[in-house]
């Protein structure tokens, strides 16, 4: 079982890389701006919420979408769980946003994925783990940056986003999310979108 996490750190631990892509591909970021956020993630600085509100507007405005939809706080654990695990993919899918701009390989890298750990492995002090999907067969990443989830060791679930483990999950939760925000109106029409854009 995870270790509760403060809901500011599962941001950043989430969205660090979005910083990356932004920077990359929109020009939205700058080089200090992406410093600022790791060095909040790393616990170097403080988190600056106004700051990271003005790196990651349209996660924040996602965010109150969920929140209002569901009647909760924008920034709490489940929150944030609900919008990177079950809404996520859902965004990107229907072109929210700066998601109509970026190329379908970088959409698809955006991806929020939950796998199995099968192996833990040390090189320089760092962990990386290789995985197996979970339930996706289609996502096809064999390795993935364990860093930040110290944790985790084989037969674990992890969340991966853009490369990162972020954190583990317990199944029973994980199916919980989807359950519980794949029946709401807001993903209802984020894949009644998607599915009108492929057609």
């Amino acid at each position: 079982m995870t270790a509760a996490m403060a809901p500011d750190e599962l941001f950043l631990r989430y969205a660090y890389s979005c910083a990356e892509v932004q920077r990359d591909h929109l020009h939205a970021v700058t080089d200090g701006e992406l410093a600022k956020v790791r060095r909040m993630l790393d616990r170097e600085d403080a988190t600056d919420d106004a700051f990271l509100k003005s790196v990651y507007p349209a996660a924040f405005r996602r965010l109150e979408l969920i929140a209002k939809e569901t009647k909760s706080a924008p920034l709490t654990t489940e929150t944030l769980d609900a919008y990177f695990i079950v809404y996520h993919n859902a965004f990107i899918d229907a072109g929210d946003g700066s998601y109509a701009k970026l190329p379908r390989w970088t959409c698809e890298y955006c991806k929020v994925h939950v796998a199995r750990v099968t192996e833990v492995l040390v090189q320089d002090g760092h962990r990386a783990f290789r995985i197996e999907p979970y339930e996706h067969a289609v996502f096809r990443q064999a390795g993935v940056s364990g860093d930040l989830v110290p944790e985790a060791k084989a037969g674990d679930l992890v969340v991966i986003h853009q490369g990162w483990a972020v954190k583990t999950v317990e199944p029973s939760y994980y199916e919980r999310l989807k359950k519980a925000y794949q029946a709401t109106k807001l993903f209802s029409g984020l894949t009644q979108k998607a599915q009108a854009l492929r057609s």
